[in-house]
């Protein structure tokens, strides 16, 4: 697998009070011969809302169109995503569309950060959404105490299958407390009430890397009877890359992060990272629209599978 980089496709220009910077973990639908990207924007406070980008099909790089207002904003005080609503996927529902959505609030202690997956519906094409509730489809369980998010959401054969980011333990990264996670499968009927999940996709061995704590934003596309995973690594001394891996079950996957075949630029905006992949196909080219340095600070770009 080998990846062409088309270049940065959008970064905040700083002018829009809600969304003062980064273009945060990109999630591509295509829509006709237009392609939107949702992504979360910063305001000054580092609150988190989402809007969208939406782009030329034929051409990644040919901005048609930005969000004037966020089409879901944080959520009230108190909850789940009271400081930040971020995408992570996109079911077309035909009368519906829905956002799965990871809902940030910050806690005083350490971790920082709580992260759970919420639900929100549009009815007008996804150009607003409303939440589905004010609580997580995905709630903090015992096994599963600090982060149940970033899920993506396949409708298979009458189930609904989820892949999403989970943590129950923490590690010291420099004198700060963060989570150390990776990803879990659960079932559901109706996208909405899921089964408990079960570790698929681990973190290698402390011997094979002592760096890797994390595992993050599954993207899964299912093609010619195999489920090809695209995903975040985190690594302590060296921020994200991308990973890749492959599984017949959707249960059992096997690692092959040495065939992503794309690594961060040797200077430029994702020469620090490159992160949050969301994959899309159209007319027989696939895309790969992703986050650069800081997470996402630095805007989004795409890539074409060569």
């Amino acid at each position: 697998m080998k990846w062409e980089k088309l270049g940065r496709v959008f970064v905040p220009d700083g002018s829009i009070p809600w969304a003062k910077s980064h273009a945060y973990v990109p999630t591509a639908v295509v829509r006709g011969e237009e392609i939107r990207v949702y992504v979360a924007f910063w305001d000054s406070n580092k609150i988190k809302r989402i809007g969208f980008v939406d782009v030329s099909a034929k051409d990644l790089t040919k901005v048609l169109r930005v969000s004037a207002e966020p089409v879901l904003d944080i959520g009230e005080p108190g909850t789940f995503d009271s400081d930040g609503v971020i995408p992570s996927c996109i079911l077309d529902k035909r009368n519906e569309i829905w956002l799965y959505y990871v809902g940030w609030q910050e806690l005083v202690y350490s971790p920082s950060q709580a992260l759970f997956a919420g639900l929100a519906i549009s009815n007008d094409g996804g150009d607003t959404f409303n939440r589905y509730q004010q609580t997580p489809i995905l709630e903090r369980i015992e096994s599963e105490r600090f982060v149940r998010s970033s899920s993506f959401v396949l409708e298979e054969d009458d189930v609904y299958r989820c892949w999403y980011t989970s943590s129950n333990k923490c590690i010291n990264m420099r004198e700060n407390i963060v989570p150390s996670y990776d990803i879990r499968h659960a079932l559901s009927l109706d996208g909405i009430e899921w089964g408990l999940g079960i570790s698929c996709l681990h973190l290698l061995d402390i011997l094979d890397d002592p760096e890797e704590f994390g595992l993050s934003r599954p993207w899964v596309v299912k093609e010619n009877g195999w489920y090809k995973m695209f995903y975040s690594i985190r690594k302590v001394d060296k921020g994200y890359s991308l990973g890749y891996a492959e599984s017949r079950d959707g249960y059992f996957w096997t690692r092959k992060d040495n065939e992503i075949g794309i690594e961060k630029s040797k200077e430029g905006w994702d020469s620090e990272m490159v992160c949050f992949p969301s994959v899309v196909d159209y007319e027989g080219s696939r895309y790969m629209f992703y986050n650069g340095n800081n997470y996402g600070e630095t805007g989004f770009g795409a890539a074409v599978l060569v």
